[in-house]
């Protein structure tokens, strides 16, 4: 059956496996949000996955839920946040639960520490003191005026309107790390402090990026400034000529950077072996480069013909030459877990390389992932791909959720979204009902609350997205989240959401910038100019000829303005050239409502 989401949400992408470049996912534990605001939790009880008083006596419905890797952040329709887990580490903020009362549009995470963001432009911080919870030096600058916070592991760095950037967090080594791997430590800051480009990001800045310890800072005219440890990408003086303008977007493994240009071409810097070093692919990443994604130790970039290239640690991704006649043409995007990649191709079928056991090799499953893969889902070792008959297949280290069998019967049909810890799946069924396998220990094991859910799930905690699950959550709370020129016709203002059916549109196409449009977290140029054809009723196929052809690009915008009202629709290009009404994000501007996983279809 064709998917279907219950409400709708902004994707964040993936900054590497693991995380958003806001939020980090769970390690252990889920949290579900059912349709009357209640909240379910299981998986290991230090990570929340244990019932808590504050979870079971919610004063209003939740709208989101936010975590880290040890503890979750709920966001209540009241504007309210409640927190459970392993206390030190996020799951108890009585510290500032003063603070956290109202007022609250959304939450950020670092690995052990949240910020909460407010409705006045204040944010409020609790979790480990020195990975971003405590936010003491720099509360002058965090009284208002924020826009939205990027993170590392263990710092934070606050957008303010105006693109001037706050930052705080773990400024020099990490005591983890020998343990974690050796003399890894540089003794440089880790991204929380950025004074040495304080004059540079002081103004302009209009998106970061972010690998385990360092920055990037995106500027206008796609200027780049880096900060943090320098072999993890804080240093890019090596490629300064080369960021100094034209930069469209930046992905990031855990060690280094991969800038996007918007000549097609890629720079990277970094840790060398794990993706800093692209030179042995220099000639294939001069141009006509579409999109980059990122294991935690490789790089996989899409071209403008479907084809893909890979560098980094061979073992772990960047070494594709055993699928390399597959990878020639024809690929849609790339999906990825820590040590491999899965591209998804334009036929529905998968191809996959990087750790064997990981999920780079998907031989025991290959006739089902010949055809009818609509998408992919990761856990640390481990992928499962929806199909568009609703059944899952999953693949990978049994203990990390690649072996399905014991559910194999409920996976057959109906799943609509699927859902992971770093070791478990979860899917979620047409019927409001969830299903889950992996390690029995952190999330795979839902028989403790499998009454709650048996239906009525709306969501579950997912850090790659901003959920809008509550209909009520589009209203007060998150009016600011969606807004684009101050004054003036370009102003686009999120409202309250209800159901209903539009007659003529304009479809505005003809991509000449000339203004910016913030969504959530993301900034894009803003288009302008309408399309000449008209529309009386807008489905998907008229869509896909407004906006196809290779003018619609990666990272660009569309208006769709509806007659007579004074709101409008939104589609972001998430990936290839033209329109892809299973990839790209219809943004609903102004009262109307879409079904976001085929945005083209009024509800």
């Amino acid at each position: 059956m064709a998917k279907q989401l219950k409400g709708g949400f902004v994707d964040l992408g993936i900054a590497e496996p693991g995380r958003s470049r806001h939020e980090w996912r769970n390690q252990g534990a889920f949290a579900a949000i059912k349709n009357d605001g209640s909240i379910v939790v299981w998986g290991r009880s230090q990570d929340g996955g244990s019932f808590v008083p504050v979870i079971r006596n919610l004063k209003a419905p939740a709208v989101d839920v936010f975590s880290n890797r040890h503890s979750f952040a709920a966001l209540l329709d009241n504007g309210s946040v409640v927190t459970w887990g392993e206390d030190p580490k996020g799951g108890n903020s009585s510290a500032v639960r003063s603070r956290l009362q109202d007022g609250v549009i959304r939450v950020f995470s670092t690995r052990r520490a949240f910020a909460a963001l407010k409705d006045d432009g204040s944010v409020v911080t609790w979790g480990k003191p020195d990975e971003g919870g405590d936010s003491t030096l720099v509360a002058s600058q965090l009284r208002g005026g924020v826009k939205t916070i990027f993170t590392t592991s263990t710092s934070m760095a606050a957008l303010k309107r105006g693109g001037r950037v706050v930052t705080w967090g773990l400024s020099t080594i990490d005591p983890r790390s020998e343990k974690l791997g050796g003399p890894i430590d540089t003794g440089e800051p880790r991204g929380g402090d950025s004074s040495k480009v304080a004059d540079l990001i002081r103004s302009g800045v209009t998106e970061i990026y972010s690998t385990r310890y360092a920055f990037a800072a995106l500027k206008r005219r796609g200027r780049l400034v880096t900060w943090g440890d320098s072999l993890r990408g804080g240093d890019s003086s090596d490629v300064a000529s080369k960021l100094a303008r034209g930069v469209q977007s930046v992905t990031s493994t855990g060690y280094a950077f991969a800038a996007l240009k918007k000549s097609g071409s890629v720079v990277t810097w970094g840790w060398e072996n794990r993706g800093g070093d692209s030179s042995s692919v220099a000639d294939q990443l001069s141009g006509k480069v579409e999109s980059v994604f990122s294991a935690r130790y490789a790089f996989a970039a899409l071209r403008r013909d479907g084809s893909v290239v890979t560098w980094g640690d061979a073992r772990q991704g960047g070494d594709s030459s055993r699928v390399r006649d597959r990878l020639r043409s024809g690929v849609a995007t790339v999906f990825s877990n820590r040590y491999a990649f899965a591209a998804l191709k334009e036929n529905g079928s998968v191809v996959t390389w990087g750790n064997p056991s990981s999920g780079g090799n998907s031989s025991a499953v290959k006739q089902d992932l010949r055809s009818g893969v609509e998408s992919l889902y990761s856990t640390r070792n481990a992928f499962a791909a929806l199909k568009e008959d609703g059944s899952v297949v999953s693949w990978g280290q049994s203990e990390y959720g690649g072996d399905s069998r014991r559910v194999r019967r409920l996976l057959q049909d109906d799943v609509v979204d699927i859902y992971t810890t770093g070791y478990a799946f979860a899917a979620l069924k047409a019927d409001g009902s969830v299903v889950t396998w992996g390690s029995n220990e952190r999330g795979g094991d839902s028989r403790d609350v499998a009454r709650s859910l048996r239906a009525n799930v709306a969501t579950i905690s997912n850090p790659y997205r901003l959920e809008f699950s509550q209909e009520r959550s589009l209203g007060r709370s998150r009016v600011d989240q969606l807004t684009g020129r101050s004054g003036g016709s370009d102003t686009f203002t999120l409202e309250s959401p209800r159901k209903s059916t539009i007659d003529g549109f304009d479809v505005i196409t003809n991509f000449e910038p000339r203004d910016r449009i913030a969504i959530g977290d993301q900034t894009f140029a803003a288009t302008i100019d309408r399309y000449a054809g008209r529309a009386k009723r807008l489905n998907a196929s008229q869509v896909d000829r407004a906006l196809a052809g290779p003018g619609f690009l990666p990272g660009q915008v569309a208006a769709i303005r509806v007659d007579g009202f004074d709101g409008a629709f939104v589609v972001i290009n998430n990936n290839r050239s033209g329109f892809q009404p299973s990839q790209d994000t219809m943004f609903l501007l102004s009262g109307y409502r879409v079904d976001a996983m085929n945005p083209v279809v009024i509800v």
